[in-house]
């Protein structure tokens, strides 16, 4: 699960500063390389990421090859990722 936020989107666009200050952007760079090697791997499907949309955040936030899959919106469809999550395992299965 991605969540999509202001600092998330700064840190990732400050790639060349995360590298040397360590700390938060260097694990937020960790993980957003780590989740898009998986779906480059995939084949470009998507299976274990879900990008979830704090409020006053926008889509153009989202890493573009985030866009083109289901985004939720926290706390306003709460109930359908939720949905998701209960379903998950089922999934993978």
């Amino acid at each position: 699960m991605f969540i999509v936020s202001d600092g998330f989107c700064h840190d990732v666009k400050s790639r060349s500063q995360a590298r040397s200050r360590g700390g938060r952007q260097a694990i937020t760079h960790y993980m957003y390389d780590w989740m898009r090697s998986e779906y480059v791997d995939n084949g470009c499907r998507h299976y274990r990421s879900i990008p979830v949309l704090l409020p006053h955040t926008h889509i153009v936030g989202v890493p573009n090859w985030l866009q083109n899959t289901n985004l939720y919106r926290w706390p306003k469809q709460y109930k359908e990722l939720f949905k998701v999550f209960s379903n998950f395992g089922k999934q993978l299965t």
